[in-house]
């Protein structure tokens, strides 16, 4: 079943694309046991808990990061975060997400270990400045 566009136009200020959408309702959404609305409106209520770290400072080009200082960025900004339940992740060489683990009841976060395993690797990733 297709997310509709309403709410794919609702949520591409907190996944990039319609594409990413669609997999996040197919891959999680979907055997939630909610409906298409409360499954997004769930999703940035989870978004919003977290404070985003300035990463990109302002930069108009991509940078060179390490997934350690952006971690740390984001444990900066967010006292309720401990380093098992933040990973960054990278695809070839430019950084991928940050995954933060919260209880599906958004009540507290916990920790993740088959995302901290999946952590990016490489000593340096590209990161793209948000638009």
């Amino acid at each position: 079943e297709r997310v509709p566009n309403s709410l794919v136009s609702a949520t591409l200020d907190i996944m990039p694309s319609a594409g990413l959408i669609g997999h996040q309702w197919r891959k999680h959404g979907s055997c939630s046991g909610l409906d298409h609305r409360s499954y997004f409106e769930t999703s940035r209520r989870a978004f919003d808990m977290i404070e985003k770290p300035d990463i990109d400072a302002g930069r108009l080009q991509s940078f060179r990061q390490d997934h350690l200082s952006i971690e740390n960025a984001f444990l900066d900004e967010n006292s309720a975060l401990r380093p098992e339940h933040v990973g960054v992740t990278c695809e070839r060489r430019f950084l991928r997400e940050v995954r933060i683990c919260i209880t599906k009841d958004l009540q507290r976060f916990v920790s993740c270990p088959e995302v901290d395993r999946r952590h990016c690797k490489l000593p340096e990733m590209v990161v793209v400045p948000a638009n």
